[in-house]
């Protein structure tokens, strides 16, 4: 997950930049009023408003909330790590182990039998069934996501596109495993004919 403007710490043109430089140029329009009292010695009220306590402790409490959202948004984009391995996973490589092996080889297994070779033990229909219904689960636990978030009343997070992306992929893990038995009934059925 991606936020425009980013959320990461001192990002250049962050969102936590974005609002400094907004608060900055709140400041910085105090410099286009020209002082009436020609005797002070500045010829405009910025000095005036940067020397102000009040408006350096709104300043403060104003970044101190926009980094309590951007913790919040960290929160919820970590909420995402559990479905990492659905992008970072090659699915063909995923295949290509379930069907020789029943399942994906563990780093152990590959070791305990680096001399020997891995004995093949093709997958049967029962685990198919299983690797489908649990592509097909994460599919209803993903729609069931609110993907629009409010953190504090003022900040928004629309996730639809991760999350419609996200659905798209799991349909792909899930599709990957119906398409092979697809293929496999009808070419063992043309071969029967």
């Amino acid at each position: 997950m991606i936020f425009t403007p980013s959320i990461e710490p001192n990002a250049p043109d962050g969102f936590a930049d974005f609002v400094d430089g907004l608060i900055a140029n709140s400041y910085k329009q105090a410099s286009l009023i020209p002082r009436l009292a020609k005797h002070l010695p500045h010829a405009n009220y910025q000095p005036d408003i940067q020397e102000m306590n009040s408006l350096t402790e709104i300043r403060h409490e104003i970044n101190d909330r926009v980094q309590h959202v951007i913790s919040k948004a960290h929160e919820y984009q970590r909420s995402f790590d559990r479905y990492a391995y659905l992008w970072t996973d090659d699915r063909k490589e995923f295949m290509r182990q379930f069907l020789l092996y029943g399942h994906v080889l563990t780093p152990e297994e590959i070791q305990q039998h680096a001399i020997t070779g891995i004995p093949e033990n093709p997958p049967t229909t029962a685990q198919f069934r299983e690797q489908i219904d649990t592509y097909e689960g994460i599919y209803d636990e993903v729609e069931k996501i609110d993907p629009i978030q409010v953190y504090d009343k003022w900040f928004r997070i629309d996730a639809r596109p991760f999350k419609q992306t996200l659905l798209n992929t799991v349909k792909k893990w899930s599709f990957m495993f119906k398409h092979w038995l697809i293929e496999h009934v009808t070419n063992r059925f043309v071969e029967i004919n």
